[in-house]
């Protein structure tokens, strides 16, 4: 992680608690949560494949997860950092060598994006509902990877990091005092390559603590 991110985290903790005392909110305090399910990304195939290839698969879809901390400045109202991890997409095909990346025989190539948001969350309704809605929606930091099977110029991969707008929506349950289960949609955003834009959307179960 770049020292630049560090930086705009480290503001968003020191932010959690300085905002905090601004608003003296009865349910304001510290919790901890994580949330696994599925993702899909937008990869085309085009990324891959070119007039060589035959045989080819795309895989797009699969296990996801994320972790998070976040601090509850008012009722309706919290500040959250998390890290997401989607699934890897991974492309397959045969490759006849001619006039193309790729060498003669199996190809194989893959993608790797993780990432971590920095989110405002607003509930409703205020507690003491047993149940909430919330909207959240901030900042992805994300790092993204596609890696090549063998290729006519040894090519092995390209790194890429930027930031992307992220949004979602989500229920959250009072399960026990302190414990809470949130299901939520999320969608974001990430480059590969330097050159293609793909579309992430999450959907997780996850659980949380509050310490309250």
């Amino acid at each position: 992680m770049s020292i630049k991110k560090y930086f705009i985290i480290i503001w968003f903790i020191v932010s959690l608690t300085s905002v905090s005392t601004i608003l003296h909110a009865q349910e304001a305090g510290w919790y901890l949560g994580a949330g696994a399910g599925l993702s899909k990304v937008d990869v085309k195939q085009d990324l891959w494949s070119d007039n060589s290839v035959s045989n080819a698969s795309l895989d797009t879809s699969g296990f996801a997860y994320q972790v998070y901390v976040g601090y509850r400045l008012h009722a309706n109202f919290a500040l959250e950092i998390s890290y997401l991890q989607p699934a890897d997409t991974v492309f397959k095909g045969v490759s006849n060598g001619s006039v193309t990346l790729w060498l003669p025989g199996n190809i194989k190539g893959e993608t790797h994006i993780g990432g971590t948001a920095l989110n405002v969350l607003a509930f409703w309704p205020g507690n003491p509902a047993r149940m909430q809605f919330y909207l959240k929606g901030g900042l992805l930091m994300w790092d993204s990877k596609i890696n090549y099977s063998a290729t006519i110029n040894d090519l092995k991969g390209f790194n890429d990091r930027g930031a992307s707008p992220i949004g979602g929506v989500g229920i959250q349950l009072r399960l026990v005092k302190g414990w809470d289960l949130r299901a939520e949609a999320i969608y974001s955003t990430a480059q590969l390559a330097d050159r293609e834009n793909v579309g992430m959307s999450f959907a997780f179960l996850g659980i949380s603590d509050s310490f309250n």
